[in-house]
């Protein structure tokens, strides 16, 4: 059996491929540290990691993608930003930066719990997570869905549906655990 040859200018094409999709990957990687380290929120940032999936944090085989914390910061921005002025006067407002950090790290918490989850072959029911949003909603002031929906959009930026996704739902998932861990002899604050 006869294997053909490459001929050089095969080759030359070849190895300048490989140089392009190696530069790429070296630029890709390069711009993506540099969002990372800057904590960049520009429109540019944006779509590249709307494009790109720019990891921020591996938690045990699972990642947060930096779209997804921007996704967040920006909910505490629209927060900042529709906050009383007499808020900050009486009790004092963590800065943007304090809730920025505190968005990420709950974002963290919320993969190690679903790795946990995953971990323990525990599937959090639905029903319990639609039956506190319910309590939550009955404890507000008013229970109109077109006025909770109103409340988070001007608030948050969010629906109902993705406070429940984002809030809610970790939240019952995180109480589950912990009972769960309780009634084994496990302490939950050791978890980690």
């Amino acid at each position: 059996m006869n294997i053909p040859s490459v001929s050089s200018k095969a080759k030359v094409w070849i190895a300048g491929i490989v140089a392009i999709c190696a530069l790429t990957a070296l630029a890709l990687v390069a711009f993506s540290a540099n969002i990372l380290r800057s904590q960049d929120t520009s429109a540019w940032a944006r779509r590249f990691t709307k494009v790109i999936p720019v990891p921020a944090a591996h938690v045990r085989g699972k990642t947060l993608l930096y779209r997804d914390v921007l996704t967040r910061w920006d909910a505490v921005d629209l927060f900042l930003a529709n906050a009383p002025a007499s808020a900050n006067a009486t009790n004092r407002l963590a800065t943007r930066s304090e809730l920025h950090q505190e968005a990420y790290e709950q974002q963290i918490r919320e993969l190690y719990m679903q790795a946990e989850a995953e971990q323990q072959h525990f599937i959090l029911p639905e029903e319990v997570v639609n039956q506190n949003m319910l309590a939550l909603t009955q404890a507000s002031s008013s229970t109109e869905p077109g006025d909770i929906d109103a409340f988070l959009q001007a608030s948050f930026g969010w629906t109902a549906d993705q406070f429940r996704e984002w809030i809610i739902k970790p939240a019952t998932l995180e109480e589950a655990l912990a009972r769960r861990a309780e009634v084994s002899g496990v302490d939950p604050s050791q978890w980690g």
